[in-house]
């Protein structure tokens, strides 16, 4: 951090120079709420890796700094995931299944009517 007297360095304007110039260009609200709806969409992804980190017993002595990495990561991992894939991991897999299993239903369904 700079004190009050100092002048910023030049990257630092850049970057806050990008950071408005992207608010503008957006709005805020695109830049704020982009984290979060990729995480939303991918649930149970994030869940089941929460649940692989607290397993391993990674940062139990420190719940502070373990809470911020999990939160933090999962924030960066699903917005960098929905922004190149799309739809979470697990979430492809879950969607397929039931997918396969709507139509083996419906083609069930419709072979027993048509004997009847």
């Amino acid at each position: 951090m700079t004190s009050p007297g100092a002048t910023p360095s030049a990257r630092r304007v850049e970057l806050l120079e990008a950071a408005y110039r992207y608010a503008l260009g957006r709005g805020i609200a695109d830049l704020s709420l982009r984290p979060l709806a990729a995480a939303g969409s991918m649930a149970l992804t994030l869940y089941s890796a929460h649940l692989v980190v607290l397993a391993t017993g990674l940062l139990d002595k420190r719940p502070g700094l373990l809470f911020l990495l999990l939160a933090v990561g999962a924030l960066w991992f699903a917005t960098l995931w929905r922004a190149r894939v799309g739809q979470g991991p697990l979430e492809r897999i879950v969607g397929r299944a039931a997918g396969a299993a709507r139509r083996a239903v419906s083609g069930s369904a419709r072979s027993g009517s048509a004997g009847a």
